[in-house]
C-alpha cells in the first residue's frame, strides 16, 4: 500500500480520479494540506512542492498494488528516466503529520496562472 497526495484530478470527483476507478482501487483519509504553489495548466494543475504557500488536497491509500504504476503513467512520471518527466514523485509530509507520495512538477512556471488559494477547482 502506498499513500497519495492529490491536489488535481485525481481528487475526488476529477477526471483522473474517475478513470482510474479510484473509489474502488484507493480508500480515501481525509483532506490535507502541503507546502507549495499551485499553477493552473489548463486542464490540471501544477504543484512546485516545498515552496511558500499551502495546496490543499487529499491523501488516499492505494488497495490494488497496480495503482501506483497507472498514476505514475497519469502524471507523466517515468520512473526510468525521472530527469525527462512532466512531473517526479516526491516524498512529503502533510501538515496533519502524513508521509504520502506527491506529483512535483518539473517545466518552467513562468507563463502559468497561479492559484493563490493553493486549490484546484474540480472540473
Amino acid at each position: 500500500m502506498q499513500r497519495f497526495f492529490f491536489y488535481g484530478t485525481l481528487q475526488r470527483g476529477g477526471l483522473y480520479y474517475r478513470q482510474l476507478r479510484l473509489a474502488e482501487r484507493a480508500r480515501f483519509l481525509s483532506e490535507d494540506r502541503i507546502a507549495g504553489r499551485l499553477y493552473d495548466c489548463g486542464p490540471w494543475p501544477a504543484a512546485l512542492i516545498g515552496e511558500s504557500g499551502i495546496i490543499h488536497g487529499e491523501l488516499f491509500e492505494t488497495i490494488d498494488p497496480q495503482l501506483g504504476t497507472e498514476i505514475d503513467a497519469v502524471e507523466g512520471f517515468d520512473p526510468e528516466r525521472p530527469e525527462t518527466s512532466e512531473y517526479v514523485r516526491r516524498t512529503i509530509h502533510t501538515t496533519g503529520g502524513i508521509l504520502a507520495i506527491a506529483y512535483h512538477y518539473t517545466r518552467p512556471v513562468d507563463d502559468l496562472t497561479p492559484l493563490p488559494s493553493g486549490r484546484w477547482p474540480i472540473r
